[in-house]
């Protein structure tokens, strides 16, 4: 029965000593996830996509529609050429007739039809590139 009684006293002081050498806590986790703008003070860069080198020779354009019916892409081209002043084109991609317009060396002038678009109401445009053989 000592014995057994050495053992826990000597538990209960091992234990004690245990006790005083615990590591605190580890440090709380952030409850919510930083604005964009916090992100970035902290990774410069970071958020931002890194540009791809575009094709030599490439030609940028506007998408304005995708659909599935040839004679709708048709009246659509004829009718965004005239609006945004710009060449219309459409391109047959598998199932889909894409209409295209302007045809542009460099991609911040096609990104400024964009805008253009855009403020005409056509919300979904966007800036496609090709390497220009399709011309």
């Amino acid at each position: 029965m000592r014995a057994r009684g050495a053992i826990l006293a000597a538990l209960v002081v091992l234990g004690a000593g245990c006790a005083a050498q615990r590591p605190s806590a580890p440090p709380s986790l952030p409850t919510s996830m930083p604005s964009e703008e916090e992100a970035r003070r902290v990774q410069p860069g970071a958020g931002e996509a890194i540009p791809k080198p575009e094709p030599a020779g490439a030609v940028f354009r506007v998408q304005l529609l995708a659909t599935a019916d040839r004679a709708l892409a048709e009246r659509r081209a004829a009718e965004y050429g005239a609006e945004l002043g710009a060449p219309a084109r459409i391109d047959a991609e598998g199932a889909l007739f894409k209409v295209r317009v302007g045809e542009y060396a460099r991609r911040e002038d096609a990104e400024a039809l964009q805008a253009r678009a855009r403020a005409r109401g056509h919300a979904e445009a966007f800036v496609v590139v090709s390497d220009g053989s399709e011309r």
